[in-house]
């Protein structure tokens, strides 16, 4: 499994995984770039009736174990759960 050898980016192949077709039949590929800043996911999805490819660019921040989205996206979860209505993210 990807994950197991690739732990920085565990979360995204666990989460797609999980909310997709489960982990046996996830396929993960890597392409490796030292010369672009930050981490880059394109997932890409194919159903019976249609097909869709999202791409995320993950600006690196100072710490170089992490992005700058994953504070922000913490936050949010927190808030989503006393949140009587969700607006965004």
């Amino acid at each position: 499994m990807a994950a197991g050898h690739f732990p920085r980016h565990f979360n995204v192949a666990v989460s797609l995984s999980l909310a997709g077709i489960g982990f046996d039949r996830t396929t993960v590929e890597i392409w490796i770039d030292p010369d672009i800043p930050g981490a880059i996911h394109q997932v890409e999805l194919e159903g019976d009736e249609i097909g869709l490819t999202m791409t995320s660019r993950n600006r690196p921040s100072e710490n170089p174990r992490t992005s700058r989205i994953v504070a922000p996206s913490i936050l949010a979860a927190l808030r989503s759960l006393v949140a009587p209505v969700v607006s965004g993210s």
